[in-house]
């Protein structure tokens, strides 16, 4: 019995499929749709998006200022509460004679290390406010950049605080306030050192 044997032509090879005797692919119909379709959801996606990627940078620049107040208010308070306290009455709080300027205080901790907490010119030519040693640590050291308002309050009550001190001797209390703007929103803080409740 004879087989006859048949061969497809072209067998085993895949075929692409022509257009209008062309190989295969998008029309310019097809582009411009996917053109479209993209620039409406561009339109409606992208500023939410960019508004989110904005505000996220926005918090936290804000938490790097707060971060940056807190630590300076919470330095300043832990230095001054240093200051030499077994002779306070016999040196007056061992206040130098910055007392009556409100953005310098110095002071002698129990070490004998005399310490300046200096933020002249705030707000103006300076925005940073300073620590310096007088002896170990060399050089100012920083302790906030960015300061757009401080000031070093007095008061010769140490649980009211709303009677200002007039000399180095009736120091009670020192209260410090700060104000950090970071892209144009101000951050303020107040930090209180009681000097008397040590005593």
């Amino acid at each position: 019995m004879l087989r006859e044997r048949f061969e497809l032509p072209n067998a085993g090879r895949v075929r692409r499929t022509q257009r209008g005797g062309r190989c295969g692919g998008m029309t310019m119909m097809e582009m411009a749709v996917v053109l479209a379709v993209s620039a409406i959801l561009a339109t409606f996606v992208g500023p939410p998006l960019i508004e989110a990627v904005t505000a996220y940078d926005r918090i936290n620049s804000g938490l790097d200022a707060q971060a940056r107040l807190r630590y300076a208010l919470e330095r300043m308070v832990a230095e001054i509460r240093q200051m030499d306290m077994q002779s306070v009455q016999l040196l007056n709080h061992n206040v130098s004679p910055l007392f009556a300027l409100t953005q310098n205080i110095a002071f002698t901790k129990h070490d004998g290390v005399l310490v300046t907490i200096n933020g002249t010119g705030i707000p103006g030519s300076s925005s940073t406010i300073t620590l310096n040693y007088s002896t170990g640590i060399t050089g100012a050291q920083t302790l906030a950049t960015g300061v757009t308002a401080f000031t070093i309050s007095r008061y010769t009550n140490s649980i009211l605080g709303t009677t200002a001190a007039t000399t180095p001797a009736n120091i009670a209390a020192v209260t410090f306030t700060m104000t950090i703007t970071q892209d144009g929103i101000a951050y303020q803080g107040t930090a209180r050192a009681d000097l008397r409740s040590r005593w």
